[in-house]
């Protein structure tokens, strides 16, 4: 977009004057060079800034920043816009208070004749007289002997936005100028595009977050829910199971485990004897000790709280297996299938060792709470044979420290 207004000079006649050395012009050998060096500079400060900036306010603001310091450019100014030509965020660099009417203009959505042109068509839209061709451009009785040029910022198709800038009148028509400043432009719609990709794919990691949080808390409502019907039948059991995933969470953060195994660790402790629902409670409320016929019923809790309630429940962490291997020993002796040493997973070591204490702390039908001395005994005696080290000195310190006295 260019016109030549009465009285004016042409490009030919301003070419003239500057093989006469009038003036110095696009032709001026020195004025190139130095003019070539502030566009690479630009670019590549354009870039680098395109490469760490994460904020578009920042990022729009840079780039005018940078293109009026580095480039001879009077001004600068960028529009960042949404599918409706409303102005999201507008920035300038060179301009200051005398940029409040174009800024209003832009935020009313009444673009100046330039600014609809380029947002209408790919390439650089050029004003070598502002005053005379763009009179509805609010800046240009301002800077009316100087030339303007403005391209849409595009990517992929898409249009964020416009950018334009007050240059010297020489450079207006100059081809490789378009283009430079094409690439700029360019360069920001690409800066824009990877913010918006990030900012999705941040909501999509929150929603996804979100969806995780409410499918943990219904892993932990159900889980509650169970152990609450087996309470009906058998309160021991239920507290015994709620009090095991407490401790049980607990050793496994002084352990270092990560917050998502903890939460696995805790589910494993709340089910962990939920196959005892199967137990005849005439059994399970026993007063006296158990025969041997009523202490192998008891033995099949673990396969059956696998086998006919956990194995196919579509939990994120193995807590079927908890269930199925808390009575293993690392030596072997445990049930129901003589795992030992490495086939013990942290989780069954932590739930294994807890069971034993939480059991031998607390009242039972059959007998009373054992003395702590008592139960230090049994588990630091098995350290390194039944039950792990570091679990049964974690352990130990809880009971020495009254942590784990229980009403």
């Amino acid at each position: 977009m260019s016109d030549i207004p009465v009285g004016k000079t042409s490009p030919s006649q301003e070419a003239e004057k500057v093989e006469q050395g009038e003036v110095t012009g696009p032709y001026d050998v020195k004025g190139q060079e130095e003019h070539l060096h502030s566009v690479l500079l630009s670019i590549r400060k354009v870039n680098q800034l395109l490469v760490k900036e994460r904020d578009r306010k920042k990022l729009l603001q840079g780039v005018c920043d940078i293109l009026v310091e580095n480039r001879d450019f009077y001004n600068a100014w960028v529009a960042l816009l949404d599918e409706e030509l409303k102005v999201i965020t507008v920035r300038e660099a060179g301009i200051g208070k005398a940029f409040g009417p174009m800024e209003e203009v832009l935020r009313q959505g009444k673009l100046p004749t330039r600014a609809r042109m380029a947002l209408e068509r790919p390439g650089v839209v050029t004003t070598r007289y502002p005053a005379a061709t763009c009179r509805d451009c609010p800046l240009s009785s301002d800077y009316e002997e100087r030339g303007s040029i403005t391209v849409r910022l595009e990517h992929e198709r898409k249009v964020y936005g416009l950018l334009s800038a007050s240059i010297p009148r020489k450079y207006v028509e100059d081809e490789g100028e378009h283009g430079l400043f094409a690439e700029v432009a360019g360069d920001i719609a690409f800066g824009l595009h990877r913010i918006e990709m990030e900012e999705q794919r941040h909501r999509a990691e929150e929603k996804l977050r979100v969806k995780d949080k409410k499918l943990e808390e219904s892993f932990i409502q159900l889980a509650e829910t169970t152990t609450r019907v087996l309470g009906v039948r058998d309160p021991y059991t239920q507290n015994h199971e709620e009090r095991v995933a407490e401790i049980s969470r607990e050793v496994g953060k002084r352990m270092g485990m990560k917050e998502d195994d903890l939460l696995g660790l805790y589910l494993g402790g709340l089910l962990h004897d939920i196959g005892k629902i199967a137990i005849p409670e005439t059994i399970l409320t026993k007063p006296g000790k158990l025969d041997e016929v009523e202490w192998e019923m008891i033995k099949t809790h673990p396969v059956v709280g696998y086998q006919k309630i956990l194995k196919d429940t579509d939990f994120p962490w193995p807590v079927a297996e908890m269930t199925l291997h808390h009575h293993e020993r690392l030596d072997g002796s445990g049930y129901p299938d003589g795992l030992e040493g490495e086939e013990l997973t942290p989780e069954v070591r932590i739930i294994g060792t807890v069971d034993v204490v939480e059991a031998m702390l607390t009242d039972r039908p059959y007998r009373s709470a054992l003395p702590q001395s008592t139960v230090l005994e049994e588990i630091q005696g098995g350290s390194g044979v039944k039950y792990d080290p570091e679990v049964v000195s974690i352990v130990s310190d809880m009971v020495k420290d009254g942590e784990l006295a229980f009403d």
